[in-house]
């Protein structure tokens, strides 16, 4: 688990670790754009074209702070336009107290599911609509690299990502941002 700040530490895991040919990634590279985070990954993935590198840790957003750099169309959409073969959400369920995080943990962070611990009712969330709306059609698929992403002055955009699904369907998942 390592950020794409800084590949000196997975390039020498890789290189001095025989067994090891995984390489899961974050998404924290404070300072940088949303695509300037992931553009490290796609030079390493050139770099080692037999490992393989997956986004494992990207904390979802409180949508009530309106909060969007960790958006998930595009903490999924990039890593997979910069070579890596999946990208999931750290926080599958949370709470809507935000009090599950450790001491100096992620208090902001929602889960992909909010659950009520006063009445057990369960919150889904926008980024529980956003993973729903790639899993529902996206399923044992390989990335095809015909994609792209085209950003607007104000910071919106649009994203599209293509898939094979093993069974011979293709499907094109299109975001509005």
């Amino acid at each position: 688990d390592h950020n794409t700040d800084n590949l000196d530490y997975p390039q020498k895991v890789l290189d001095s670790c025989e067994n090891v040919s995984t390489i899961a990634w974050h998404c924290y590279a404070f300072g940088l754009t949303q695509h300037e985070i992931w553009d490290p990954l796609e030079k390493f993935t050139a770099r080692n074209p037999n490992s393989t590198s997956i986004m494992t840790e990207c904390w979802t957003h409180d949508v009530e702070t309106s909060e969007n750099f960790f958006h998930l169309p595009t903490f999924v959409g990039y890593p997979l336009q910069s070579g890596a073969s999946g990208a999931l959400a750290w926080t599958l369920g949370g709470s809507t107290k935000y009090d599950v995080a450790f001491q100096d943990g992620c208090h902001q962070c929602s889960g992909l599911v909010q659950i009520d611990p006063d009445s057990g009712d369960v919150v889904k969330t926008q980024d529980f609509f956003t993973m729903a709306h790639f899993s529902k059609f996206v399923q044992d698929s390989r990335y095809l690299d015909t994609t792209g992403t085209y950003d607007y002055l104000d910071g919106t955009g649009v994203m599209a990502n293509a898939f094979l699904n093993k069974n011979g369907e293709r499907v094109v998942v299109i975001q509005n941002r």
